[in-house]
């Protein structure tokens, strides 16, 4: 998924979509090529219909994925890019 997470208005529910989508050992890569802070605060300011769209902290994260049977297996937030790889 690139740069569109942030954007489902039932994040747990577009997860749990996903996970039934995967095959057994499949993954689910969530990618942004900027930190998970700017893209929050970018979309903040937009003040549009994206204002309230943003990626959640790494714990909640990490929860939205372990509910629909997806165990994270790495979250890396640095300033050029914010990368999610959670298996099946």
């Amino acid at each position: 998924m690139h740069q569109v997470f942030p954007h489902f208005d039932d994040q747990e529910h577009a997860a749990e979509i996903i996970a039934r989508c995967l095959r057994a050992g499949g993954r689910l890569v969530i990618l942004h090529l900027i930190s998970r802070r700017e893209i929050n605060d970018l979309h903040r300011k937009a003040g549009t219909a994206v204002a309230q769209d943003m990626l959640p902290e790494p714990e909640q994260m990490r929860r939205i994925m372990n509910q629909v049977g997806l165990t994270v297996e790495e979250i890396l937030d640095a300033d050029d890019r914010y990368v999610l790889v959670a298996g099946k």
